[in-house]
């Protein structure tokens, strides 16, 4: 029998979070208290895995390999320009 990597826990403060990390409203002090409750727990890497979780269960396509070869561009993307960043400061 596999062991649960996640908890209900886990779950919870996920969509708490996602809620508090609303582009139009964030709630930085709202993502604080979500983390320190994280950490205090010892589960930090849960909640980011969790929030993971959320993302592919609502994105139909981002476990495609359509998906993941989407996620990988953004991430190059976004290297470079924080290379140019680092270099122009």
């Amino acid at each position: 029998m596999s062991e649960r990597i996640l908890n209900d826990g886990d779950y919870r403060r996920a969509g708490q979070f996602l809620r508090y990390a609303n582009p139009e409203r964030t709630d930085v002090s709202g993502m604080n208290s979500i983390l320190a409750e994280a950490h205090a727990e010892g589960r930090l890497t849960h909640l980011v895995l969790s929030v993971a979780a959320h993302a592919y269960a609502w994105s139909p396509t981002i476990g495609t390999p359509e998906g993941q070869n989407a996620l990988a561009n953004i991430a190059i993307e976004r290297y470079e320009l924080e290379k140019e960043n680092e270099t122009n400061e």
